[in-house]
């Protein structure tokens, strides 16, 4: 039975939000390791490959040079089709994994999170305990959110797949770059229908449809884990709770933005100073000739960055974990506010 909530009376302590969630997080670091993966965005690193070594000498027609080069790329590609096939799905195998243990650790921090604001007993065990029992839940709801920059994705994937044939039958770069920007132009007419359709209004909408998307996504997330509702109906819930708090809930987004604002400068600023040794011995492997002392000396100074960047990740993802599932829980009644008198 789907219980009727009603937004918490009197005013509201923001202060309270965000010291409750600092103390719990600082007080129970056990959750940093469900926070590293629960994270609803991360940023990975990415390499790139040079292709200029392709190139003719200046003075070529730069037709021909584009042609060399996108034959060069084909000709790769298809000299080494079992290893680029076989690292793909690699890489598409590792990505499905870590989506489902993030299912797994989202639904793991939340209800621990709740555990702990209400004064039960909680641990890593207890924890563990949660994200099994919350993921068959959890899945089907995140699925769903996803299904829409899937979509997108694989929108982006065809049209690499069309520049990709276009390329292996031989079409020059011209009509390949003619290729892509019909498929972007189709894109951009579908989002031109649907505008005229009503669903966006204006293109100033998107970064309130942005918010709200994520509003929605993170109440519907803790509906299912807290009340274990299923996903639409969770987004009901969601859309209800959002409705009747909506000057709290953009407060408190912009609240955050605040603190992740401010908790980013200071993680970059840690990075740079634990990153610039490892710069120094780097530079003096390159210039020294590559010796093996020099790279082991080198590699074991670049764990501090690296380490630091994966402490603040966990630790800030842990946090909001903890900051909207505290707000929630004050939205829907299932935890009350102490008041603080004034000395």
């Amino acid at each position: 039975m789907t219980r009727i909530y009603q937004p918490p009376g009197g005013e509201f302590d923001y202060g309270q939000v965000i010291k409750d969630s600092a103390s719990l997080v600082w007080r129970n670091r056990f959750l940093w390791f469900f926070g590293l993966f629960a994270g609803t965005t991360s940023a990975f690193g990415g390499w790139s490959c040079d292709y200029n070594s392709y190139v003719t000498a200046a003075g070529d027609d730069e037709a021909s040079s584009a042609d060399e080069v996108a034959g060069a790329i084909v000709a790769w590609l298809q000299d080494h089709l079992a290893l680029v096939i076989t690292i793909a799905v690699s890489l598409i195998v590792l990505g499905v994994i870590l989506w489902l243990w993030s299912v797994f650790c989202h639904g793991a921090a939340i209800a621990t999170v709740r555990d702990i604001s209400l004064g039960r007993p909680a641990g890593f065990r207890s924890a563990l305990s949660h994200g099994r029992r919350n993921f068959r839940l959890l899945l089907p709801y995140m699925l769903l959110a996803a299904a829409i920059p899937l979509l997108a994705a694989l929108a982006l994937a065809a049209l690499g797949a069309l520049a990709f044939l276009l390329l292996s039958t031989g079409h020059d770069a011209t009509e390949l770059a003619g290729a892509l920007l019909i498929g972007f132009a189709a894109l951009a007419a579908l989002a031109a229908t649907v505008s005229t359709l009503g669903f966006l209004a204006a293109l100033g909408l998107w970064p309130v449809l942005a918010v709200g998307a994520f509003l929605l996504f993170s109440l519907g997330s803790r509906a299912v884990v807290l009340d274990g509702l299923r996903p639409l109906a969770a987004l009901r819930n969601a859309t209800s709770l959002l409705l009747d708090n909506l000057s709290r809930s953009l407060m408190l987004f912009a609240i955050s933005v605040g603190i992740s604002i401010g908790a980013t400068i200071v993680a970059a600023f840690a990075g740079l100073l634990t990153a610039i040794p490892a710069v120094l011995a780097w530079s003096h492997v390159y210039t020294s000739g590559w010796s093996a002392g020099g790279v082991v000396i080198a590699s074991l100074l670049t764990l501090p960055p690296l380490v630091t960047g994966l402490l603040f990740t966990a630790a800030l993802n842990t946090y909001f974990a903890a900051y909207w599932t505290e707000a929630r829980m004050l939205f829907s009644g299932e935890k009350k506010q102490v008041r603080r008198k004034a000395p």
